[in-house]
């Protein structure tokens, strides 16, 4: 069997958010943003409904207009140009393919509109259909595809001129999980073979966690933080980061007393000390510790009581409940030689110092 053709490359842009902000009226769906996503980097903005993500990406994408601020792409100032000029690609959550036009004529059209000529628009588009694996489709029309398979098509229409940068808007949102799934990983090799830059929307934490080279968090507007996945998940800016990317089990201890460096919290039967880079004002702090790094071990004379367990293939999930009526979530992975802790169980918890963050008026104090 031969060796398929390598894809073909991209040069990434950067692009750059200079003091950049939309208001409607008296709402500010966008406050001032200033920020730089790298050339060949697979960046996502990821937040709740109403958090400003989208309102950024078409502020990019040419169909919103700044109310402040420019958008850098390369060395070009693209704030005023219309879309059409940005030579941008774009995939929407709804794929937007022509119904009346095959898998080759859809991703060959905005190759037609640059003026390539015929025998170039064949050449480039067979090239595209090979790197999303949709090379024997080239005569189908949508309907008869799936919706992944479309949107491999949209994909592949975005990026056929080589554009470089290319947004997504929420484009796996319509399909099931299983396919979810294996697109983000297909998105996230094609990116990194082809060496665009993607500016990516989601709302969905585990996407963006699993394609993105840095994730955008954001909230009201604002960016909330901004680094490497595994950097926001093990290092919260604040509360609102630590609740929205991932499972966190977060609640209120009182501090037992306050050290140059750190801080000291009554957890009940025993004291857990933490570095921090400042000291609280107040007499409490919130933790956050995140449930596969809680452990615990059956004990008569332990501080909680298991409530409910639930198998999840992988792993068995708990319920677990302090004495003072705080309830935690556990999770424990299925290995050989572990016995399941029944409901009704008496538990002492191992309080994990290095994996626990603590907040006060909302912000980290590590």
């Amino acid at each position: 069997m031969s060796t398929p053709p390598p894809a073909p490359s991209i040069s990434g842009s950067p692009v750059r958010f200079e003091g950049l902000s939309k208001t409607y009226g008296p709402v500010t769906a966008v406050k001032p943003m200033d920020l730089e996503v790298r050339a060949g980097e697979f960046l996502s903005f990821l937040g709740p409904s109403g958090s400003g993500k989208t309102t950024t990406l078409m502020m990019l994408a040419g169909f919103e207009t700044p109310s402040t601020g420019r958008l850098i792409v390369g060395d070009t100032d693209i704030t005023s140009m219309p879309p059409a000029k940005r030579n941008i690609g774009m995939v929407f959550q709804n794929y937007a393919l022509f119904p009346h036009m095959t898998v080759e004529q859809n991703v060959a059209f905005p190759l037609r509109m640059r003026g390539v000529g015929p025998a170039e628009q064949t050449r480039m588009v067979a090239e595209m259909l090979d790197t999303v694996g949709l090379a024997d489709f080239a005569g189908r029309f949508p309907a008869q595809l799936s919706g992944g398979q479309q949107q491999r098509v949209a994909l592949a229409r975005a990026i056929v001129f080589k554009p470089p940068v290319l947004l997504m808007d929420e484009p796996l949102s319509a399909l099931d999980k299983y396919l979810r799934s294996r697109l983000q990983m297909e998105i996230k090799r094609i990116q990194r073979d082809l060496g665009i830059t993607v500016v990516y929307v989601t709302h969905d934490q585990d996407e963006a966690m699993t394609m993105s080279d840095r994730i955008c968090v954001m909230r009201d507007g604002g960016i909330a933080q901004i680094g490497a996945p595994e950097t926001l998940y093990r290092a919260p800016a604040d509360e609102f980061v630590a609740g929205f990317l991932g499972e966190s089990n977060m609640f209120t201890r009182p501090l037992k007393r306050t050290e140059p460096g750190r801080i000291v919290i009554d957890m009940a039967r025993d004291d857990l000390v933490l570095p921090v880079r400042q000291t609280p004002a107040g007499t409490a702090v919130k933790l956050a510790v995140r449930p596969e790094h809680l452990h615990f071990h059956p004990d008569d004379s332990g501080i909680a009581t298991v409530r409910d367990v639930t198998y999840v293939g992988d792993h068995r999930r708990y319920e677990l409940a302090l004495d003072d009526g705080t309830l935690l979530v556990a999770k424990q992975q299925e290995t050989d030689g572990i016995t399941p802790v029944p409901p009704g169980a008496r538990v002492a918890l191992d309080w994990p110092a290095g994996q626990m963050r603590a907040f006060a008026d909302g912000v980290a104090l590590q």
